[in-house]
């Protein structure tokens, strides 16, 4: 069987050893309208004071690398490494090699990824990149482990069959499965905290849910396919613990929980349902990193203007189906509701700005615990029969 692996390769303190001279050289001419600017951020060494006891100071000079947290740093540090990668990928033609920042990864036959990374080692300190073989991890199938140790025994490398790799996951299925479901129970676990804060800051709750935690488990669908199945927890906790703690009431019916995946503008909450969203998500990103994808396998030659056409079409595109689909779905509910609440939970379409902001005090947007509630029962034309707490009173 064919001896291949995928490679991810480690470097020594990345940010802070890159050349910063090579830096200021390669972007000048491969950035020539950002030159100036990252010239001015960088043409002195950063300079560190360290104050101690008796009015004395440390000044520790950092004379190489870009500044970690500077918004220019992933920019500027990226274009540093274009040339290594180019050079790499016309000795290599054969490996594929995904790079994200300082992280580089490597796919293809075990005596190619041995000429690829020697390579590495022998081009990268010019620009100061310095791989460690130590701390890279070789993952291939099991059928290779044994080939593979032998193979790169000298380098050292770490063997392995599953790893994670930039929020995905790469290797055996069933290690692949088992990743997932230690993720999921992570964030089913998140849900529960969330529900226990919605009881008295339902707005905050909310917006924690919505803007933030389900983005965790939809990057996840975007780069990883056929994870449907493995988000039934995480729904059953979103309908048996949130939404009902969300609402502070006995939900007297399933129409909040059907109409909650929806888009806000299409009279839901937009907490989506992640076994539905799963097929979805995966098929838009593979459609709108297209001609990325299609460049790194060397098919075509990367252009930036095709990659952002690509990118704008299929994110529209994307977005018109899933609004054709909410609408279908929303007048398939609203069918079989009574026809002042269906027209109620219509008007909600174009009244729903208030989901999408989050809860400030200094900006006013800020709404108590019984604001919020009834603004949702109002929003889907129930009745609560919900007693305020003494506690929930002082709230508001």
């Amino acid at each position: 069987m064919e001896e291949w692996g995928f490679l991810l390769v480690d470097a020594r303190n990345a940010f802070n050893e890159g050349n910063s001279t090579a830096i200021l050289w390669t972007v000048r001419h491969l950035w020539p309208s950002g030159a100036r600017f990252t010239f001015n951020c960088y043409r002195h060494w950063s300079t560190l004071m360290i104050r101690s006891d008796g009015g004395k100071s440390l000044f520790l000079h950092s004379q190489e690398g870009v500044t970690q947290g500077d918004p220019l740093a992933m920019v500027a540090y990226g274009i540093l490494l274009l040339p290594l990668i180019k050079s790499l990928k016309e000795e290599i033609p054969d490996v594929d090699q995904p790079w994200y920042a300082d992280d580089a990864g490597a796919g293809g036959k075990f005596n190619r990824l041995r000429r690829y990374f020697e390579k590495l080692q022998e081009m990268g300190p010019s620009r100061g990149y310095f791989p460690e073989p130590s701390k890279s991890i070789l993952i291939v199938k099991e059928h290779n482990r044994e080939a593979a140790e032998k193979e790169f025994a000298d380098l050292g490398f770490t063997i392995v069959t599953g790893s994670r790799y930039l929020g995905g996951f790469i290797g055996e299925k069933s290690e692949q499965l088992n990743w997932v479901r230690d993720r999921v129970e992570n964030w089913v676990a998140a849900i529960d905290e969330l529900a226990k804060v919605a009881d008295r800051f339902p707005q905050s709750a909310y917006a924690g849910l919505q803007k933030s935690l389900q983005m965790e488990w939809q990057f996840l669908q975007r780069v990883t396919e056929g994870l449907s199945g493995e988000f039934q927890e995480i729904q059953q906790a979103l309908q048996k613990k949130f939404l009902p703690a969300l609402f502070g009431d006995l939900i007297p019916d399933n129409t909040p929980e059907q109409l909650a995946g929806l888009p806000v503008k299409k009279a839901g909450l937009a907490i989506l349902n992640p076994i539905e969203s799963a097929k979805s998500n995966w098929m838009a990103s593979t459609v709108i990193c297209g001609h990325l994808v299609a460049a790194i396998r060397g098919t075509v030659e990367f252009n930036s203007t095709e990659h952002r056409d690509t990118m704008a079409v299929g994110k529209s595109e994307y977005k018109e189906r899933n609004l054709m689909a909410a609408q279908t779905k929303l007048n398939a509910i609203l069918k079989e509701l009574p026809d002042g609440r269906s027209r109620t939970i219509k008007r909600g379409q174009k009244t729903g700005a208030w989901l999408s902001v989050l809860p400030s005090t200094v900006n006013g947007t800020e709404l108590s615990a019984q604001e919020l509630r009834d603004a949702l029962f109002m929003r889907y034309a129930m009745e609560s029969n919900h007693q305020t707490s003494p506690q929930n009173v002082m709230d508001v």
